[in-house]
């Protein structure tokens, strides 16, 4: 597979701005966007980066990149010159996201800055004193659970299909937040940062240019990671440790004592992105509105569904594959669908039509022919979809748009193109790691303009448990889909 290299890799005809791309691109649809999801993308005027600082050390992260995103926040964090009136760009979805009823909000360009919003959000705020160290283990949060609802997710009225029905459960959101008290939090939230900077002061005045150092920078680099997520642990490489620690001895021998631990949380944020980005397929990179996006090329069976689908927007995103393309899919780092799942199923759809119309079995007169029912049990015998959520609500949408009448103009106008496009194998997607999401239960957020943020234990039970578990429609939101980003052409993106 094509991997990230350097600047030349990206030397092509394809180009919006200082975003560059191996697939054709164009500029995301603003008018489609707010009459299909009511958005407004944010139009957000960032600052330009001071000329990074070359002296800073690096060692298996491209140069290009750690100097143009990279370095420069690392710089900010640092010198603290980021803040709601001094903003500059972020790695995706940027410093400024969806706001409470409709507005918009600034959540900073550094990840101390993002940290701290966190802090504000009691969910997010971790008990420091049920978090303990092993020399073994590294981290493990020892704190209560908090309590998860589940529940039984009705089976559709109709089911043509000769195969089971996969039987569901959903998650719910929004339970734990009365476990959640203001004295409890504020509580919580200095013990923790006094437990940072403790540990801190530890490892700055013990700090030497020793093999023996690098033991101690993953345990401190490993508690900037658990104070922003307790459950979902991801394992810091030998290289990761290795470059923080010259970076963060470039700084000791520069005599700098002050914002050492933004600059631990940012070190943490840019090189577990990297880290997570290393082994992927990166088609497009740069800066897009006041994000910097780095764009994967992600096979479709590694996307996890997370959660159910409305079957006319799953429809909808058929007809804009092949009439616009789409932008890339959000996914956190074990690429479970965090913003994209109408198009995540909208693919999975489109492959099992193309089944159907090459092995002539497709029946458009609103039935579920014997030939097309042995052509699902082909392509799930094969492994085309994953078995649970993802193949429940495939074989539904694909009912529905099949059979019934309201789609029957729908139905007709994608048939006609079965032919002439190709299936898909891959699709572009984006990272946003769970450390860094912001995420917030919808409803209340749009009706109320209340932030519940959605604990990262219901994360660690989403991607812990088997493909039959389901968040509801309309709960967790990453809120970045006021973020604008290029869209694609799909089907050229499965001839590169």
């Amino acid at each position: 597979m094509r991997k990230e290299n350097s600047s030349d890799q990206l030397n092509h005809i394809y180009r919006i701005d200082s975003f560059n791309s191996f697939v054709p691109i164009k500029p995301p649809d603003a008018d489609a966007y707010l009459a299909q999801k009511g958005v407004h993308f944010i139009n957000l005027k960032v600052k330009n980066f001071p000329l990074p600082n070359k002296d800073i050390p690096i060692n298996y992260i491209d140069p290009e990149d750690w100097q143009t995103i990279h370095t420069p926040l690392i710089e900010l964090s640092i010198n603290g010159n980021a803040s709601k009136d001094n903003i500059y760009p972020k790695v995706f979805p940027g410093p400024v996201v969806s706001g409470p009823l409709l507005g918009q909000q600034y959540i900073g360009s550094t990840q101390w800055e993002i940290f701290n919003n966190m802090l504000s959000i009691p969910q997010r705020v971790i008990d420091p004193s049920r978090l303990k160290y092993d020399s073994s283990t590294g981290y493990v949060y020892l704190g209560e659970n908090p309590p998860i609802e589940l529940s039984d997710i009705p089976k559709p009225q109709r089911w043509n299909w000769e195969i089971d029905i996969p039987n569901l459960k959903q998650l719910q959101l929004g339970v734990s937040t009365t476990t959640f008290s203001i004295n409890e939090t504020a509580i919580n939230r200095t013990m923790l940062l006094k437990r940072l900077n403790d540990e801190l002061k530890m490892y700055w005045d013990r700090f030497s240019f020793t093999k023996e150092q690098l033991p101690r920078t993953r345990r401190i680099m490993e508690l900037v990671q658990v104070t922003q997520n307790p459950f979902v642990k991801n394992w810091i490489n030998n290289q990761s440790i290795e470059t923080a620690n010259r970076i963060i001895g470039h700084y000791k021998k520069l005599g700098v004592n002050n914002n050492i631990l933004p600059l631990l949380f940012q070190l943490e944020s840019s090189l577990m992105y990297e880290q997570a980005m290393q082994d992927k397929d990166i088609i497009a990179k740069g800066f897009f509105g006041h994000s910097w996006i780095k764009v994967a090329k992600t096979k479709i069976e590694d996307l996890k569904s997370t959660e159910l689908v409305d079957e006319k927007r799953v429809i909808h995103e058929i007809e804009n594959l092949i009439n616009r393309g789409w932008a890339p899919i959000v996914t956190d780092e074990r690429l479970n669908n965090t913003d994209g799942s109408h198009r995540g199923i909208a693919a999975r759809v489109w492959n099992l039509l193309k089944a159907f119309s090459e092995s002539g079995v497709m029946d458009t007169n609103g039935r579920i022919s014997n030939g097309m029912q042995q052509v699902v049990k082909e392509f799930i015998g094969s492994k085309n979809i994953t078995p649970g959520l993802t193949l429940r609500e495939t074989l539904r949408v694909t009912q529905d748009l099949l059979t019934k009448d309201d789609f029957k103009t729908q139905r007709d106008f994608i048939v006609h193109y079965l032919a002439m496009k190709p299936k898909l194998k891959s699709i572009p997607t984006i990272l946003l790691r769970e450390q860094e999401a912001c995420c917030v239960v919808k409803v209340p957020f749009d009706k109320e303009g209340i932030i519940i943020g959605v604990d990262p234990f219901v994360t660690f039970t989403l991607t812990n448990k088997t493909n039959n578990l389901a968040l509801g429609s309309r709960g967790p939101y990453h809120r970045t889909d006021k973020t604008p980003a290029p869209w694609f052409d799909i089907f050229a993106l499965q001839f590169t």
